[in-house]
């Protein structure tokens, strides 16, 4: 059945003359329309002609030419071949394949695509509608959710801007605490090692005044220039005589319990007692520079290897630990000083020199009286 319009119109008349009734039946062979009145007497004329309910009509096959003979209507369809033909091919090429009514073939497609059609209007289109919609309605809630989510968001990041706001605070405070107190210490060791400086200042003073020259003289023997240009002492005393039989020796540094350390043509450092016996020998690369070992208050050995530009520190218990490394700078002879535990090292790069003096911290705090 035919969809009913949604707006109102004019019913379909009769097609018989001047007759305008209402069309209710329909001839499927002429394709003509009739009302009650004109059904019967076309039967009567055509009676084996197809009359149905209007609504139930076939409609008629829309004229189209055919390619080959443009003056004749396609009107038939070999079954066989599958193509829509004019009567003159079908009666010529054909004849022999079955032929289907054309007309039927358009009404029965025509009457799926109506029934599609009325689907679409019935159901596609209303569920479409409803499906725009049911996605107005979504996109209403995720736009609602979206927005709740970011005053959450908001709302967390003040939260945590605030707890970071008061750990940064807590954080710079503890910071200031930790700058004061760092402050006045280093400004209490600095105040301290001026006073120091300047005790040390005032003791090199006073014991520079009590020194007589001729008394110094007594002690370490004078040298005086001849008329043959040499060189002579006055006076020499001679402590003790120790022999180190098959050793060249150069340089010593004397140890408590009548003890030094010296270092042979080789390189290595030797401790020897008073008598000449090896107490302990220790190998080196050092070259043949002199003054390059020397004794600390601690009783440890310190040593430059130029070979290694660097410093080596033996403990007493004859452990080997690297001090300092020198760079490019070539280390030559160290001296300790047993006053105020500074460590004196003269060094060579290419044409230059130069001397590096370095403070053991352990030293001075025993003078100072820091721990």
């Amino acid at each position: 059945m035919d969809e009913v319009p949604d707006t109102a119109q004019h019913f379909i008349e009769c097609d018989i003359g001047s007759c305008r009734n209402f069309s209710e039946f329909y001839c499927n062979t002429c394709h003509q329309r009739f009302c009650d009145h004109f059904k019967q007497s076309h039967l009567e004329q055509n009676n084996e002609h197809e009359i149905v309910l209007y609504h139930e009509r076939k409609r008629k096959l829309p004229s189209e030419k055919f390619r080959f003979h443009p003056t004749e209507d396609i009107n038939s369809y070999c079954t066989f071949c599958q193509d829509p033909l004019c009567s003159t091919c079908f009666a010529k090429d054909h004849i022999d394949h079955d032929n289907s009514d054309l007309e039927t073939i358009y009404n029965d497609i025509l009457k799926q695509c109506q029934k599609e059609v009325t689907d679409i209007w019935k159901t596609v289109i209303p569920e479409a509608k409803d499906n725009v919609k049911l996605i107005g309605e979504k996109r209403k809630n995720v736009k609602r959710e979206i927005g709740n989510f970011r005053v959450f968001m908001n709302k967390r990041a003040n939260e945590l801007k605030g707890v970071i706001d008061s750990i940064l605070i807590d954080n710079n405070k503890k910071l200031d605490e930790i700058e004061d107190f760092v402050m006045d210490e280093m400004m209490n060791q600095q105040i301290e090692t001026e006073d120091y400086i300047t005790y040390l200042e005032k003791m090199t003073s006073d014991y520079e005044c009590t020194l007589d020259k001729d008394e110094i003289a007594k002690q370490f023997g004078k040298i005086e220039l001849n008329s043959s240009e040499k060189f002579e002492i006055s006076s020499v005393t001679k402590v003790s005589e120790v022999t180190c039989h098959g050793h060249g020796i150069f340089h010593l540094s004397l140890l408590p319990e009548n003890e030094f350390w010296a270092r042979d043509s080789l390189g290595n450092l030797i401790q020897f007692d008073m008598v000449g016996n090896i107490l302990r020998k220790i190998s080196t690369s050092m070259n043949y520079i002199h003054g390059n070992h020397t004794v600390t208050t601690e009783v440890e050995l310190l040593y430059t290897d130029s070979d290694k530009n660097t410093f080596y520190r033996v403990t007493s218990d004859s452990s080997i630990n690297k001090l300092i490394e020198t760079g490019h700078w070539i280390p030559g002879a160290i001296y300790s000083s047993h006053i105020n535990g500074h460590i004196l090292v003269g060094m060579e790069r290419d044409t230059d020199n130069k001397q590096k003096n370095n403070q053991i911290q352990q030293r001075r705090k025993k003078v100072t009286g820091h721990t």
